[in-house]
């Protein structure tokens, strides 16, 4: 290539078929990403010094942020901005979801101390990878992953596509990639295990770590992803709520299967009258609904 065709390609964002790397001691980085490629429809990986590329690339790297609150008015604890390639942001990204969120131990049965965080890696990855691997990179804008005291939100540049809606992500649904060959790179270099059921193994991820269920949101300009911390849950449209321990309790009885009210009051040892308040209370709130009618009637998560 000759330096004007170099100059007019780092004009460029980085695509399906563009890569750009800091310095040639990524090697191993940059292998992998390579390897990638072959599969795909090939590509060209630039390396590059990052100060000089900061600032060229709009849609490079992720802004990320944590706030003493619930609101970003509120004031921040950290404000980082790191501009980089998609495998190295996303690390970045995972490490200070790390440094911000509480840590937990637990025993295990061989007496074992296992630490982790208050949100699972696995929810985080999967969050963050969908993230990068579905933004729109013909809209400018970086990857804003933001930590308040009772939820983590990532926001992605860009709409949902292919008539997807925020409530379909909570069930099984066709794998249609907005960027089939970064995604194609991502999966074979392990960042996405499994294409097109991310959405629905978050949600069962955080239910099995006894947290509040994900709300996704979508706008014209950006798609959310937010995750409950410990001790929180949100409404559909992802801000928080303060709730009763009771109806934390419901909500958790419920993130695992639709159940009566019969069998809630036995489960949770109240009465159908407590039970009756606090059912009420959350459908107020649109976190859940109730299907059927009579005998068959049964309460669910609402996440339409």
């Amino acid at each position: 290539m000759t330096p004007d065709e170099v100059a007019r390609l780092a004009q460029q964002c980085e695509s399906e078929t563009v890569e750009f790397k800091a310095t040639t001691g990524q090697r191993h980085e940059a292998a992998k990403t390579l390897s990638a490629m072959l599969n795909g429809q090939g590509g060209r990986v630039i390396f590059g010094d990052v100060g000089a590329l900061g600032g060229t690339f709009p849609t490079l790297g992720c802004r990320l942020v944590a706030v003493d609150g619930t609101e970003l008015a509120e004031e921040f604890r950290d404000d980082a901005l790191f501009e980089a390639n998609i495998s190295a942001s996303l690390r970045r990204a995972m490490a200070f979801c790390g440094e911000h969120l509480h840590h937990r131990v637990r025993i295990g049965g061989d007496l074992h101390a296992e630490v982790g965080t208050e949100i699972p890696l696995a929810v985080m990855r999967e969050a963050l990878a969908n993230a990068f691997g579905h933004r729109d990179y013909a809209i400018a804008g970086m990857i804003q992953v933001r930590i308040f005291t009772d939820r983590l939100e990532v926001h992605s540049p860009g709409q949902l596509h292919f008539g997807l809606k925020p409530a379909d992500l909570y069930a099984d649904h066709s794998s249609h990639p907005w960027n089939p060959n970064i995604l194609g790179c991502m999966f074979r270099n392990g960042t996405v295990e499994q294409l097109g059921s991310g959405t629905v193994r978050m949600v069962r991820m955080c239910a099995d770590a006894g947290l509040g269920r994900p709300a996704f949101t979508a706008t014209s300009a950006s798609v959310t992803c937010s995750v409950p911390r410990r001790g929180h849950w949100l409404a559909p449209g992802g801000a928080g709520v303060a709730l009763s321990g009771l109806e934390a309790s419901v909500l958790t009885a419920l993130a695992g299967s639709p159940t009566t009210r019969r069998q809630l009051a036995d489960d949770l040892e109240v009465s159908i009258a407590e039970l009756r308040v606090a059912l009420r209370q959350l459908r107020d709130l649109g976190l859940i609904r109730v299907e059927g009618h009579g005998r068959g009637a049964h309460w669910v998560l609402d996440n339409r």
